[in-house]
């Protein structure tokens, strides 16, 4: 079976933030991805929330209530949420809340505000998801870790396109490897500034195992709309993880734990 870790989905009347960095170039609505994902025996997919949106999940919510059996959501919340909003978003099928950091400030995780927030989110059982640049890295994730947050890192990590492997502020991503809460999305390879996408993989197959990796095509390619097909990402998984069982456990077997399909 297997499983698409990072999508996103938003309709032709979607409402967009005013501040946003980005303009999509076209709709993707939720019958689109079902389409491409039954073209490609996906089984399921979690939809990731657009930063585009903001913290506007509604129209997230209504696909996962739509297809509860084959989609999980990653929504944007302000740290002011409730523990009853946290709950409700579980119930209806979120896994996770993003924290998109690539651009602007990063905010103060160790405020009493953001304190607050991180237990809520763990205490309610949904993950943070981190979008951030490798160098931003050791200003996040020990915050992150110290609050008890179980952490799922986007694309890799985004080392430095001229260290790869050896960028040392990607070294605080491979010491999440040390908890078992902890997962690395393996997508995005064409975000990475032109570095080969297989070594790190394959540091990151080393440190964390196929248990803690998952496989996501980033559909439709925010940004990168036309230089790419979904087949293209399932093969780009071929090279990465060329072992069976280890590949299985990638594409879908680990997902299927970590947003509990």
């Amino acid at each position: 079976m297997i499983l698409d870790a990072h999508v996103h989905a938003w309709p032709m009347e979607a409402s967009l933030r005013t501040d946003r960095t980005y303009t999509p170039k076209r709709a993707f609505p939720v019958g689109d991805l079902l389409r491409l994902l039954d073209a490609n025996e996906v089984a399921g997919a979690v939809i990731v929330q657009p930063s585009f949106l903001g913290t506007d999940n509604r129209y997230l919510l209504s696909c996962l209530s739509a297809y509860p059996d084959r989609f999980r959501g990653v929504a944007v919340v302000p740290p002011e949420t409730t523990v009853e909003e946290l709950d409700d978003l579980r119930a209806g099928g979120v896994a996770g809340l993003r924290l998109n950091l690539l651009h602007g400030e990063i905010p103060d995780l160790r405020s009493q505000v953001w304190r607050t927030f991180l237990d809520r989110a763990t205490g309610a059982g949904l993950h943070i998801q981190v979008f951030a640049e490798a160098n931003r890295m050791p200003r996040v994730l020990p915050s992150l870790v110290e609050a008890g947050c179980a952490v799922v890192i986007d694309h890799f990590g985004l080392p430095a396109a001229d260290c790869g492997v050896d960028d040392p502020n990607w070294r605080t991503v491979l010491d999440l490897a040390g908890d078992p809460r902890h997962h690395v999305k393996l997508s995005g390879p064409y975000r990475l500034g032109g570095q080969a996408a297989k070594p790190l993989a394959e540091r990151l197959l080393a440190a964390f195992g196929p248990a803690r990796l998952v496989w996501a095509s980033d559909c439709p390619w925010t940004r990168y709309e036309d230089r790419h097909g979904y087949r293209d990402c399932l093969g780009w998984l071929d090279g990465w993880v060329p072992e069976t069982a280890a590949r299985r456990a990638v594409a879908g077997e680990t997902a299927r734990t970590l947003y509990r399909f």
